[in-house]
């Protein structure tokens, strides 16, 4: 997201006064923090997948002459990278 994390945000939330005064809040967002920050790390993985599949020559289609890293670069990922690096 343009220059927006939402993580950041619910961190934000957790310290604020709302997140101090009312432990659900808080709990709310520790919880929405950690399923994001899992499907994040699903999402990475399942792109790095796909950019095995690419590399590695798997997928096979007469239109497509591209590499995996121009491909990923395209679409904005980074498949190369660790997650959490």
């Amino acid at each position: 997201m343009d220059n927006f994390d939402i993580v950041a945000k619910l961190h934000e939330l957790m310290c604020s006064e709302a997140g101090c005064k009312d432990l659900r809040v808080s709990m709310t967002a520790k919880l929405a923090i950690y399923e994001i920050e899992k499907l994040r790390k699903e999402r990475d993985e399942a792109r790095r997948e796909i950019c095995h599949v690419f590399e590695t020559g798997l997928f096979r289609d007469e239109r497509m002459s591209r590499t995996a890293k121009s491909i990923a670069t395209e679409r904005g990922w980074d498949c190369f990278k660790e997650y959490g690096k």
